[in-house]
Formats: structure tokens, sequence, C-alpha cells
């Protein structure tokens, strides 16, 4: 059986908030001396490497990836990227019993793995030594899957029983970041930023699901198994709230 398409469209409000907070930081960069000189950091061809401070102040992953780093074209535009790898394998067993018998076990074995890459063309319009304000907008792909498959065992007097079933998901989502934030620097390579960020994607998910019998006593009729597919496809735009990390400059 194959489910029918679904389509959701998600706008929250934040938008709005995006848009007030992007030109409250333009008019602040309007504000600043034009005299004083871009850090150094922010020369064209330097590197720089983000980690996110988390809310106990400790450093952590920036924007959820894997690492984030920043290149410098020129004081006034940069490329930032960020990627993640992740991956997990487990399975959980567990016996059923009753007065001491053993009626029966059960295992699942789970496994995921997800990719997902952003770049965004980041631009300075006044770039001055301590405070900057910047803007940025670029693409954001991301893939995933994940399967559970679950193995069943029960045992009665009509003999032993086993029972499978697996569910097996596929998702993969496009669209674009777009980031408004500043940047103060504490040192000459050394800066602690603070962006807010706004998600636009598409997103596509394929569901199959399966169950069966792998064995069955000998008088026990034929079964049939059953599989389930469903798809499904949105479209959001989401807030990714305020972003604090610190940058370090090479």
């Amino acid at each position: 059986m194959v489910a029918n398409d679904a389509r959701r469209l998600r706008t929250p409000a934040s938008l709005m908030a995006m848009v007030v907070v992007g030109v409250s930081l333009l008019l602040a960069a309007g504000n600043v001396s034009a005299d004083e000189r871009a850090s150094e950091a922010l020369r064209a061809g330097s590197w720089s490497l983000q980690f996110g401070i988390s809310s106990n102040f400790t450093l952590t992953s920036f924007e959820g990836v894997l690492i984030s780093c920043k290149k410098h074209l020129s004081p006034k535009s940069a490329i930032r990227t960020g990627l993640t790898v992740s991956g997990q394998v487990g399975n959980v067993n567990g016996d059923s019993e009753r007065s001491g018998v053993t009626l029966g076990n059960s295992k699942t074995d789970t496994d995921a793995a997800s990719l997902s890459l952003s770049a965004l063309y980041i631009y300075y319009p006044s770039p001055v030594r301590r405070l900057n304000v910047f803007s940025g907008l670029g693409p954001d792909i991301g893939l995933s899957r994940s399967k559970d498959e679950t193995r069943n065992v029960s045992y009665s007097y009509r003999g032993e029983i086993i029972s499978k079933s697996w569910t097996y998901r596929r998702q993969v989502y496009f669209g674009l970041r777009g980031v408004v934030g500043g940047e103060w620097f504490a040192a000459s390579r050394v800066s602690v930023l603070a962006d807010y960020v706004l998600n636009l994607r598409y997103s596509y998910q394929r569901t199959e699901r399966w169950s069966g019998y792998e064995k069955l006593p000998d008088d026990a009729g034929p079964q049939d198994s059953d599989r389930n597919v469903s798809k499904t496809e949105w479209l959001s735009l989401s807030s990714g709230g305020v972003q604090f990390a610190l940058s370090i400059y090479f």
C-alpha cells in the first residue's frame, strides 16, 4: 500500500523579527566612526574557526555543525561553511519470562546516518576594528537515513513463532539560510559573534515499513506479509534563533 503524498507549508512569525534585527544592525553600522581601521583579522585571505557558546558558557558546535570555518575574500566579504556528519549503530535485546519459564525474546537493531552542508556569503557593510555587523545568505542541504529492524521469537505449545519487521526512512532537504548579526573583537584575532538565523527549506521523506513471519508452527495457515510506503514533502520557514560563538582567526 502506498500512501498519498502530503504537502505542508510552515511560516513562523519570526520573519518580522529577523527584519527588525537586520535593520537595527545596519543602522548601528552607520553610526560607527568611519576613520576606524578594519580589524587585521578581516583581511583578504584570513581564515577562522567558529565554536558555539552554550548557555553555561562552554564551547560546543556552532550552528549544530561538526565544523564551521570562514574565509575572507576581502575586508567586506567572506564565505562561511558548515559541515555535519553523524551516525549511530545500536541494538536492544529483551526476554519475556513467566514463573521462570522463557516465553520469548526480541531484538531490535538500529542504524542511522546523516550529512548536512551549508555555505553562506557573509557581507560586512562597514568593517572596523572592534564591532562589526554582517548579513549572509547561502544554500543549505542535508540528507539522512535510518533503519530499525526487529525480530521477535515466542514459544507456545504449538511451537516456535518468529516474526520480523523493519522501518526504513530516507530524508533530503535543500533551501536557503539567511543570517544577520554582530561580531565584537576582544583581541586582534579573537572575536565573539551573535547572529540570528532563518531557514527556508524544501524537505522530502520516504518511509517504508514491512512486517511478516520467518517461522510458524506446522499447523499454521499461510500468513501474508504487510508492506507500507508513505511519501511526505513540505516547505518550511523556520527560525534558528540567536546563536553565540567564539571565532579564532589565523
